[in-house]
């Protein structure tokens, strides 16, 4: 196609048309809308430029569906992306919802488990002071049932002192 505008600015009529007419053969063969609807349209200046208006005119309705063909594809292309965009733009907001969902989760999670730590350490501190307080109360108790025998076994010791020392001074006179 580049080639045939090169001819076209050297002025050699003979190359272009050639050139055109193989390329328009290539083209209703496997036909690309993008290269096709640029050789149509070439192709139809050469036609009116040398009096041949009805195969212009054929030539530019072929141009016409090749162009809007090549701007269709090119405008679901297009579209294709932008809806790829805002669907990638979508999850991204969703995985930012759904990672501040997960934070927020984590932080209840976590102050949770401080308030349970706290709650075992005033359960832990509560019976520890029961205990203390009952081992206190223990040895208090066993102290005291001790000075008490212990003042009993003295006073039975004093009666027997003073029973011996009675029996002693009796025997002596």
């Amino acid at each position: 196609y580049n080639l045939s505008q090169l001819y076209r600015k050297q002025q050699k009529v003979k190359q272009e048309f050639k050139l055109l007419e193989e390329i328009y053969s290539l083209i209703q063969r496997d036909g690309t809308d993008e290269l096709a609807y640029k050789v149509c349209f070439a192709f139809a200046v050469w036609h009116f430029n040398h009096g041949d208006k009805k195969r212009g005119d054929q030539l530019l309705e072929e141009y016409a569906a090749h162009h809007r063909n090549y701007f269709n594809a090119i405008q679901a292309k297009n579209l294709a992306e932008i809806e790829r965009k805002y669907e990638m733009n979508q999850q991204i907001q969703a995985n930012k919802i759904l990672k501040k969902s997960n934070e927020l989760k984590s932080l209840t999670i976590k102050k949770n488990k401080q308030q349970t730590i706290l709650l075992n350490l005033i359960w832990t501190a509560s019976l520890s002071i029961i205990a203390l307080v009952g081992l206190g109360l223990v040895f208090w108790f066993r102290k005291r049932n001790t000075i008490r025998e212990l003042e009993s076994q003295k006073a039975v010791l004093e009666a027997t002192l003073q029973e011996r020392k009675r029996i002693s001074f009796d025997l002596h006179d």
